[in-house]
């Protein structure tokens, strides 16, 4: 789920190369208060050209708006993003809401294009605090981690290697930080991370995980991604293309997840009492539907 602000045309021009799940054209974050408007400009040329030439019939496209209820800067740009994401109609597949909270289904439901699908980007401690009321409504089918906007406001360092150059090598508080870069840096993460998951999984939504932002790390990417399928997220969020492939490689079922899905299959079809032995550990219906 490759993420493409829509101020760098350069970046536009390589989605119809590129093999993400899902392109998130970007209108919020990643683009400057300056070029918002032009940004705007940009989506609705390269959508509809894109269209029309039909190199974007194959590509799945979500726009991220500006909030258009989070506070009185964001809605100044957010109410006309919703306005171009309704004329792109079935041009794109939905809609991407920032910092969303419960007060937002109501607002959305009659400016949302009957034809989108709504994505719910969880990035506030408002969001998680109302994420089972906010996935309750059925309005959203994707919960999405913004994870760098809660890291934000809930005063974390994005990154905790980033205090080890606040001082002295031989410093206390050098030592205390690299201490505490042993610890999982998104440990303080993930009540969040997990309250995402069970509301979605309660509701029927499909839960990401947020964006690794350093694109030449590809062990640590490739560390968070498994990490993410651990936790029960069904997918990850991207900002670079060398991360497609790899968070495919991670999200796709392993050779050995499928020969135990067979297994388990083959077993439980075999099985009169509903429960078999595969590998010498105890299966039953429920791994059937895993399988």
């Amino acid at each position: 789920f490759r993420s493409v602000p829509c101020s760098n045309l350069k970046a536009l021009n390589k989605i119809p190369s590129l093999n993400a799940d899902v392109f998130i054209l970007d209108l919020e974050d990643s683009v400057s208060i300056a070029n918002k408007v032009a940004a705007r400009d940009n989506l609705v040329s390269f959508v509809t050209n894109g269209y029309e030439d039909g190199s974007l019939l194959d590509k799945r496209l979500i726009v991220r708006v500006n909030s258009p209820t989070y506070s009185k800067d964001t809605m100044r740009f957010g109410l006309k993003d919703m306005d171009v994401v309704a004329m792109l109609g079935d041009k794109i597949e939905g809609v991407g809401i920032p910092k969303t909270s419960a007060r937002d289904t109501e607002v959305l439901r009659d400016i949302v294009h009957p034809s989108h699908s709504v994505w719910a980007f969880i990035e506030t401690p408002q969001s998680v605090i109302e994420v089972n009321q906010i996935l309750q409504s059925r309005f959203y089918h994707v919960a999405a981690m913004g994870l760098n906007d809660l890291s934000m406001e809930l005063q974390l360092p994005l990154d905790y290697h980033m205090a080890t150059g606040s001082g002295a090598k031989d410093s206390p508080t050098a030592d205390a930080a690299s201490s505490a870069s042993g610890v999982n840096r998104r440990l303080p993460l993930l009540y969040a991370m997990m309250a995402v998951i069970n509301a979605a999984r309660a509701y029927n939504v499909h839960p990401l995980d947020g964006v690794f932002n350093d694109p030449t790390d590809s062990r640590g990417f490739a560390a968070e991604a498994f990490e993410g399928k651990r936790l029960g997220f069904s997918g990850k969020t991207l900002i670079h293309p060398s991360q497609i492939e790899p968070v495919h490689k991670v999200f796709a079922p392993s050779e050995g997840e499928v020969e135990w899905a067979k297994k388990v299959i083959l077993a439980l079809h075999s099985s009169s009492g509903g429960v078999a032995v595969v590998d010498g550990k105890m299966v039953e219906e429920l791994h059937g539907r895993m399988a």
